[in-house]
């Protein structure tokens, strides 16, 4: 008997080249938006955002466990992940947090790197004041 070992392929031969890009797309979507939160200046304020971290992991374990292990027993597992990491990513967005690549910086990172001189100016880190 012939069996299909790769969970790409079984994907594939189901729902066609359109369900496999969609299929794996969401995973890597998922993967994608926890990484730019993950690598971003950490916000102390936000303690979900902690969450991330293991979310991605999971995910990206999944894809990778799944080209060479075609079993679905461990599915519903992955796709409440999966809805955990989108809307941890859709709630820290919603808030305005920092995210890789768009240049912004946590409050306490920017509050670290400034400070008032006598006068009220600001002062930057490593600055000379007279």
């Amino acid at each position: 008997m012939l069996t299909i070992d790769t969970y790409y392929l079984t994907v594939a031969l189901e729902y066609g080249v359109l369900g496999f890009i969609l299929y794996f797309g969401a995973f890597l979507f998922a993967v994608g938006g926890a990484t730019r939160y993950v690598l971003a200046p950490f916000d102390r304020r936000n303690r979900e955002a902690g969450f991330l971290l293991p979310a991605g992991i999971c995910l990206i374990n999944f894809v990778v466990i799944k080209s060479v292990f075609a079993q679905q027993d461990n599915h519903p597992l992955v796709f409440m992940v999966l809805g955990m990491a989108l809307a941890l990513t859709y709630r820290i967005r919603k808030e305005g947090a920092p995210r890789l690549g768009d240049g912004s910086r946590s409050d306490e990172f920017e509050l670290a790197r400034t400070a008032k001189t006598s006068s009220g100016r600001t002062k930057l880190e490593g600055e000379v004041v007279a």
